[in-house]
């Protein structure tokens, strides 16, 4: 068998004969807290993204419809973009707000201990 073949679970490398990586060795690259805050931080993005959408859903049916008034949308949605951006640049005080709506939902929907 020739020196070219390649084991299962392993990869050639364009960078020499006989060098292989293997596919764990490159996911461990992905996992450092600094990506996965950034990842979170574009999903709290795409998050304020789908809040302005419906703040401007709701906006249009106000005008159009007469229909109910839904403008706490617009405060999710200046929360999530500032706690996306904050996470982009990795601040700490986007982990404290991220953190801050968990309690907050826990002290209006459980009521005081």
């Amino acid at each position: 068998m020739s020196s070219y073949a390649r084991k299962p679970g392993q990869m050639r490398s364009n960078q020499g004969e006989g060098t292989t990586l293997k596919i764990a060795d490159r996911l461990d690259v992905f996992l450092t807290p600094k990506v996965i805050f950034q990842l979170l931080g574009y999903a709290t993005l795409m998050l304020a993204c789908f809040f302005l959408l419906l703040y401007g859903m709701n906006l249009r049916s106000r005008f159009y419809y007469n229909a109910l008034n839904y403008s706490f949308f617009f405060w999710l949605f200046a929360w999530a973009g500032t706690v996306g951006v904050g996470l982009l640049l990795l601040r700490k005080w986007a982990l404290l707000l991220l953190l801050a709506w968990y309690c907050f939902l826990r002290r209006s929907l459980c009521g005081p201990d």
